[in-house]
């Protein structure tokens, strides 16, 4: 067997990819996973030998691609991610037969549908992704499955400010579900023209110019199509409470209602003019003056002293004022405290001690009792 008589050949598909020098063949190019065809002719057999070859080009290296470090789609966007991830990463040399995979840190975030060939986001979370190429290559990047919105409202139903106040509404939007991506950069706030005039709007902070009526002012807050509205209450707190000259100290008799509410409405001013707080009093002796709730009136009860305290009610009232309050008590029947006085003659005798009314704690002016 003079094997140097021996000719190797393949076919013309395959030319390019071998070099035959006698009996030696150099894989050039890879052929996986198809199979090359070689065959061996020797000089005076009839017959020709064949075999079957392979050639592996092997990865050398795997990098993920500028750009690709983090991955970002929304719950059940597969053909999206699968792109992605097809597009994140270069397998060198570009002609390698190397088999590769990807691996899901957590599964429960992403999966493989073997059937449909495609990466699933599953639902909203982060997870690692690496890929492995060969036998020992491998390179990782970040998914992160982002869960789309479908509502957003406002934390409360109704806001309390105060004139010159700046609220930051981005602390008060809600999305839902909680895990939705909720970019409040794009939140944009208006009111109704009517409004305009009391709020200065600059993105998502609001500030109150002007006192309105409780709920006065409609807030909308609108998002990728989404809505939701609050209503705002503005305040103009007052600063000061001024006690109105000549109700230093007011007067009245017991079961005085109206006289004594009246007065009490009369007896202090509240500044600014403007201010949206209104006055109640309070009263250090409760026994001597009460309150009805029910007919908003104050009622002298007792005869007696006691200190009131007009305060500001209203949001973030803080100021106060303080008069005097004196309950009278009208006298029923006043008498001499005895039956028979015995007097000399030239005695003189004052009777001012000597006068008595009832009931005791009744106002007796006894300057106006002639004999």
């Amino acid at each position: 067997f003079d094997k140097s008589k021996i000719t190797l050949a393949v076919n013309n598909e395959f030319k390019d990819y071998v070099e035959i020098d006698g009996l030696k063949v150099k894989a050039l190019l890879p052929t996986a996973p198809r199979e090359m065809g070689l065959t061996a002719t020797y000089e005076g057999i009839t017959y020709t030998a064949y075999t079957d070859i392979v050639i592996y080009s092997h990865a050398t290296a795997v990098t993920v691609n500028s750009g690709y470090e983090t991955i970002e789609v929304y719950v059940g966007e597969s053909e999206l991610l699968t792109s992605q991830l097809e597009k994140a990463v270069t397998i060198s040399p570009a002609n390698h037969t190397d088999s590769y995979y990807w691996e899901f840190a957590d599964q429960e975030v992403v999966k493989y549908d073997s059937e449909k060939e495609l990466f699933v986001p599953l639902k909203g979370g982060t997870t690692k992704a690496t890929i492995h190429v060969g036998e020992n290559l491998k390179a990782e990047l970040t998914i992160k499955v982002l869960v789309k919105g479908s509502g957003i409202s406002f934390d409360s139903r109704g806001y309390d400010m105060n004139v010159g106040e700046v609220k930051d509404f981005t602390g008060e939007l809600k999305m839902s579900p909680a895990d939705a991506v909720f970019d409040k950069s794009k939140v944009v706030l208006t009111v109704r023209d009517t409004d305009k005039d009391k709020v200065q709007i600059d993105g998502l902070k609001v500030k109150a110019l002007l006192p309105t009526a409780p709920g006065d002012i409609y807030l909308t807050a609108t998002y990728e199509g989404m809505e939701t509205s609050t209503f705002v209450t503005i305040y103009s707190p007052a600063t000061a409470i001024n006690v109105n000259s000549g109700y230093e100290t007011i007067e009245v008799y017991v079961g005085e209602t109206d006289k004594l509410t009246e007065q009490l409405g009369k007896a202090v001013t509240i500044v600014p003019a403007n201010s949206t707080s209104r006055i109640w009093w309070e009263f250090a002796d409760e026994s001597i003056v009460g309150y009805d709730d029910m007919t908003e009136k104050y009622t002298p009860l007792k005869g007696g002293t006691t200190k009131a305290t007009a305060l500001a009610k209203g949001f973030n009232g803080n100021v106060s004022a303080e008069i005097t309050v004196k309950v009278l008590v009208k006298a029923k029947s006043f008498s001499f405290d005895g039956r028979i006085y015995n007097m000399n003659v030239g005695d003189v005798k004052d009777f001012t001690d000597e006068l008595k009314y009832y009931p005791a704690d009744a106002v007796f002016d006894k300057s106006k009792i002639t004999l």
